[in-house]
């Protein structure tokens, strides 16, 4: 008398085969991140004729790499990297697609290029040199090409460290570079600030919310959504402008309403 019946020897060949389709049904880091990557091209500010580029990076790096070696896992990586290139095509000349962004050493230099350039500036509000945090966050988030690869052209990147103990010369540097600057506008280390074009504030990062950016695609979101959210406040600026020359009291309480559901900083004022 046989243990198993002669039609269930086969059985160890199925749970290998049937475990291997479950490992290939949950996605990997990389794809999952490649996932969001391909999602926000129809949603943020991204440039288009970059895709190449932005692929070759991503395939050159041994982060990316599976950790797997079947030809046919590699294929389906190979399928998600062309997918990107055509998602970022169709939005060739839309500004869509990740690209090198500018940066500049300053508050007063990013502040000017950002004016003359039209750009939104982010930036990195740190006590590296006395704060552990600040230089941690630094080094493994804020200076990651994970983050700076998926950020929109345009954008003007500088950080603003705040050093401690400084004689009189050292002091007077660090005010002529932080010139336009408000050191009022932060209460904790590390934070970030979105400005506008303009130099108005736009959004402020710091605290319990800072603690919660755990990795560089958590940071990118943030800042992409800022900058969506930035298109939205000028649009919305506009329509209400335009609801006042046409004194149309209900479409300005519309916009209002719209403008302060954004997820900016409080408006100070709308004139």
């Amino acid at each position: 008398m046989t243990l198993f019946p002669s039609c269930l020897f086969p059985l160890p060949l199925v749970l290998v085969f049937l475990l291997s389709a479950v490992a290939q049904a949950i996605p990997t880091a990389s794809e999952l991140l490649m996932k969001e990557v391909t999602t926000r091209l129809a949603t943020a500010e991204l440039t288009g004729d970059e895709a190449a580029g932005f692929q070759k990076a991503l395939l050159g790096s041994e982060e990316w790499q599976p950790a797997y070696s079947l030809s046919w896992q590699r294929g389906a990586h190979l399928v998600l990297w062309i997918e990107l290139g055509l998602a970022c095509s169709q939005y060739q000349g839309a500004g869509r697609c990740p690209g090198t962004r500018k940066s500049a050493d300053t508050f007063a230099e990013a502040s000017a290029l950002a004016s003359k350039e039209g750009a939104p500036i982010v930036i990195y509000v740190h006590g590296s040199s006395w704060h552990p945090a600040s230089r941690l966050f630094g080094e493994k988030i804020w200076s990651s090409a994970e983050f700076r690869s998926t950020l929109p052209d345009g954008v003007v990147l500088t950080d603003i460290h705040l050093k401690q103990l400084l004689d009189e010369e050292a002091a007077k540097a660090q005010a002529k570079e932080l010139e336009g600057w408000n050191r009022k506008t932060i209460r904790t280390f590390p934070a970030l600030q979105v400005f506008g074009a303009d130099g108005h504030l736009l959004k402020t990062v710091q605290g319990r919310e800072m603690r919660e950016i755990i990795s560089p695609a958590i940071l990118s979101k943030i800042v992409q959504e800022a900058l969506v959210s930035m298109a939205q406040r000028k649009d919305l600026l506009a329509e209400i402008e335009a609801a006042r020359q046409k004194k149309d009291a209900e479409k300005e309480l519309e916009a209002l309403i719209r403008l302060v559901e954004l997820s900016l900083n409080p408006e100070e004022k709308i004139a």
